[in-house]
């Protein structure tokens, strides 16, 4: 990884606000910052160019991060994104809050359509994102997930 990668990101961990850094996918960026070093290296080079387009993006925004203006960052995100699931098990983050909106609002459908009285009014859909939360919390801990506004 160049040291020009290196010194932008720890100026941006440095001078940005929590706020800030949630629009830039800052703990995104960091996991794959610090597990570079175990990709293969066909991969690591096409990665760090990745990522130095990604910091050439974020300079070109002039200080301003917000959602509005990072947008054309996750386009990078997800290329990086593709190498680090592939060869190191990465996932993608699936917020709580993702899991119980989405979660009751299909269940709220389910059982307007009549389909979730077959399963006793259990609320199933929400029990499935939140299992799959969960099931996330253990790569969160190893440092292997990645996604939007993460």
């Amino acid at each position: 990884m160049t040291i020009q990668i290196i010194e932008t990101f720890n100026y941006l961990s440095d001078h940005l606000s929590a706020e800030e850094k949630k629009y830039l996918h800052f703990r995104s960026i960091n996991n794959f910052m610090y597990h570079f070093p175990n990709l293969s290296l066909s991969s690591q080079a096409e990665v760090e160019n990745l990522l130095q387009a990604y910091f050439d993006e974020v300079n070109k925004n002039n200080n301003s991060y917000t959602i509005d203006n990072t947008t054309d960052l996750v386009v990078y995100l997800s290329k990086v994104g593709v190498f680090y699931k592939r060869e190191l098990g990465f996932k993608q983050a699936f917020p709580l809050r993702f899991a119980i909106f989405w979660g009751l609002g299909l269940d709220i459908l389910l059982l307007l359509g009549g389909l979730l009285k077959s399963f006793y009014y259990i609320p199933i859909v929400t029990l499935l994102f939140i299992s799959r939360y969960i099931y996330l919390l253990h790569f969160e801990r190893q440092g292997k997930l990645y996604g939007t506004l993460y």
